[in-house]
């Protein structure tokens, strides 16, 4: 087996299914299957969810921020939406037998427990999969970077990207046919071509401590499993 610990990132349009919004059974089903299956193989897990299936800061902004709405309380919108996430994915993974635990970077007493690296490391050795929601606890920065800074936080082999598409490539590939897709790539070469895989400081935290980042499609069954195993589903950026 190629990784052994990883953060899977997985974003809330990809738990709102073929609408990208509320939540699709079908959609959380897939993901407890994959989670349960690469855990009975032995691979320690992280997963950080978005909310993009419930609430999105920027289109918050867009439409109430002419009437007062600041930035920072959509952004903290936006990091309760993934706690909403979160608590979901929690009981679906422990209904199927898989033992999970969810920590929030501003903790809810009696729902929620506040994130610390000691307390997630620990659930992970003792085999829990650890759902980390919030974000970053700041306004202005994404899941992606969240994924990243809690990737690098727990000592993980890998960040895994679960996107709409099956890799990163060099333009729409839902509205360019032609758009064509990369099997690797590094981190600099995203910036420089302005490829939409994460934002620059989620690259930037990988580039700098070394962590590689894979972008697969959520969609694809089995895939998970595959990309733990060596496989080269989607697409692999590295730090050079």
């Amino acid at each position: 087996m190629t990784y052994r610990r990883i953060l899977l990132k997985v974003s809330g349009e990809a738990l709102g299914g073929e609408h990208g919004a509320g939540f699709d059974a079908s959609a959380l089903e897939r993901l407890t299957a994959e989670v349960k299956s690469i855990r009975a193989d032995g691979v320690a897990i992280a997963l950080v969810v978005g909310a993009g299936n419930l609430v999105r800061g920027r289109d918050l902004r867009r439409t109430l921020g002419q009437v007062g709405l600041r930035q920072a309380s959509a952004d903290q919108m936006g990091m309760l939406g993934t706690i909403a996430n979160g608590l979901a994915v929690r009981d679906l993974l422990v209904h199927a037998g898989v033992p999970s635990v969810i920590f929030a970077t501003h903790g809810i007493p009696s729902m929620v427990a506040t994130y610390s690296v000691t307390d997630a490391l620990a659930a992970m050795h003792d085999g829990s999969v650890v759902i980390c929601a919030g974000g970053t606890g700041n306004p202005l920065f994404t899941t992606d970077s969240a994924a990243c800074l809690r990737g690098i936080e727990l000592g993980v082999d890998v960040v895994i990207k679960a996107t709409q598409v099956d890799g990163v490539y060099d333009g729409d590939p839902r509205k360019d046919r032609n758009a064509k897709r990369f099997d690797s790539l590094t981190f600099d070469e995203a910036i420089e071509k302005r490829l939409e895989v994460i934002d620059t400081t989620a690259s930037a935290l990988c580039r700098e401590n070394g962590m590689p980042l894979i972008v697969y499609a959520f969609k694809n069954e089995g895939a998970l499993s595959r990309i733990v195993n060596g496989s080269n589903e989607g697409t692999i950026i590295r730090a050079n």
